[in-house]
């Protein structure tokens, strides 16, 4: 809600850090829910401008967000920390693909881990709330829609291979 709003930034409601917004935003209280509405595609809310000062699981994540995508693109994200610079791909991200949500991770011990990106095949429809869920338990990528497993790949495991410095966004 607008009382969370300070400044220029969004500050936490139990815990954990600020929100530094980056580009156009707007705090909406009504129509239900509140939220926070960014109206184009480079717009951004930044948990860290590096996630290694939070200091994110290794081995096993879970991560959520309820969400309205009125536009989809090409590749869209919703929460991650990420690095994907052609051979060199690292973190993890939850988002989506056109109008299918993803889940994303790059996993293992191996000198150049990819990402492993995980589609639910079910289309979402623009401008409709989703809860959209993606978890890594160390031996296993998954990704849900509202409450149900979507899609999941059992051939990814090990540590989460993070990059050396990422923004969590």
């Amino acid at each position: 809600s607008s009382d969370r709003q300070q400044g220029s930034a969004i500050k936490a409601i139990v815990g954990g850090p600020d929100i530094a917004p980056r580009g156009p935003w707007t705090m909406v209280r009504e129509p239900a829910p509140h939220r926070i509405e960014l109206p184009g595609r480079d717009e951004r809310l930044v948990v860290a401008n590096d996630f290694s000062e939070l200091g994110l699981p290794a081995r096993e994540l879970t991560v959520e967000a309820w969400v309205r995508v009125d536009r989809p693109q090409r590749w869209g994200g919703l929460f991650g920390a990420i690095q994907d610079n052609g051979e060199f791909e690292r973190g993890w991200l939850l988002g989506f693909v056109d109008n299918h949500f993803s889940f994303a991770l790059a996993a293992g011990s191996d000198p150049a881990p990819r990402l492993n990106y995980l589609q639910a095949p079910t289309p979402f429809e623009p401008g409709r709330w989703y809860h959209v869920a993606g978890t890594y338990d160390g031996r296993e990528l998954r990704v849900y829609v509202n409450g149900r497993p979507e899609n999941r790949a059992p051939d990814v495991s090990g540590p989460i291979a993070y990059p050396p410095h990422a923004p969590l966004v």
